[in-house]
């Protein structure tokens, strides 16, 4: 059965694509590396954004896999918000109606059209185990899909990095196992 682990970034110093990772962002990730060897993982695909790509890169490099980049997985375009309680305040108006679209942002729907299909393309190429390296926002709503849950709620106990297993058997199903990583560690 073809598995997918959606990852959500290590810390990183902001939110734009070029954004790195902070130091405690790179010691995460060379953690996530760790517990990532042996998982049968032959796939990796991440969002072009800086700190996608800096979270999964010392796996890529220790497993000798590529590192494919995909569009599809970057966050959702927001506005740039003034205080962080005006962002979190249009994160959540965006979550629960995902047909409302911020100045100059995409709604949900838009979100999960566009990253949806990288997901079951995933699902379906025949990997055994392939990562998707991408963002917090993106995450929630795909998780959303397949749960129904509240996207914010999702999104706000997500941590820097997170990682959800997504499969399918009869229906679509994930779970959180960062718990498991943040174990080893």
């Amino acid at each position: 059965m073809a598995r997918v682990l959606l990852i959500r970034h290590c810390q990183t110093t902001g939110t734009l694509a070029e954004s790195p990772l902070t130091e405690v962002g790179h010691t995460q990730a060379a953690q996530l590396a760790t517990w990532l060897a042996g998982r049968g993982i032959d796939r990796i695909v991440a969002s072009p954004a800086e700190r996608a790509l800096e979270t999964v890169r010392p796996f890529a490099t220790s497993a000798g896999l590529e590192l494919e980049l995909d569009p599809r997985l970057v966050e959702r375009r927001m506005p740039r918000y003034p205080t962080f309680d005006t962002f979190l305040e249009g994160v959540r108006g965006a979550m629960e109606d995902r047909t409302l679209r911020p100045d100059g942002g995409e709604t949900g729907l838009e979100v999960t059209a566009r990253a949806w299909p990288a997901l079951i393309e995933a699902l379906d190429r025949g990997n055994a185990v392939t990562v998707l390296a991408s963002h917090g926002q993106l995450a929630a709503h795909l998780l959303r899909e397949i749960d129904g849950g509240s996207g914010y709620e999702v999104w706000r106990a997500m941590t820097m990095p997170d990682v959800f297993e997504i499969w399918r058997d009869s229906r679509l199903q994930a779970r959180r196992v960062s718990r498991e990583f943040r174990a080893q560690g």
